[in-house]
């Protein structure tokens, strides 16, 4: 932890942030976050845009964000299981993360040896669907 880092008290109840920072609420968060995320998006289509974004449920532990449109069908897909949460794109297996309670009290996804917030999750996941020209 950095200098500038906010310090917890002595007495902060980590057992409880760590029990409630698990997998499946965090899962959901993320869901959450970015169906505000493709609203944001959508809004920012030039007009006449041939193409829009959306959720598509799969269930409690899965869903994608899908762009539909003419001659456009693209999708990434977002798991849970009892273990991870994987991000899956065209091309397979995008990430994997679990989650973690950091140093500074936060709960964080960790990816490989990184801990992201879940904008940087997002970012990660969806970016290219976002911003590539359709």
């Amino acid at each position: 932890m950095n200098s500038t880092t906010e310090r917890k008290p002595e007495s902060f109840d980590w057992v409880t942030a760590r029990a409630a920072c698990s997998l499946a609420r965090v899962f959901e968060k993320l869901k959450l976050q970015i169906q505000d995320d493709i609203k944001a998006r959508n809004a920012l289509r030039p007009p006449g845009a041939h193409y829009a974004f959306s959720v598509v449920e799969g269930g409690s532990k899965a869903f994608s964000v899908l762009v539909e449109g003419k001659n456009v069908h693209v999708s990434v897909r977002f798991d849970l299981d009892d273990e991870k949460i994987s991000v899956y794109s065209k091309d397979g297996v995008t990430f994997t993360g679990t989650v973690t309670l950091c140093d500074d009290g936060e709960c964080r996804v960790k990816i490989g040896d990184q801990e992201h917030d879940l904008w940087q999750v997002r970012k990660m996941a969806l970016e290219d669907l976002f911003f590539r020209a359709y």
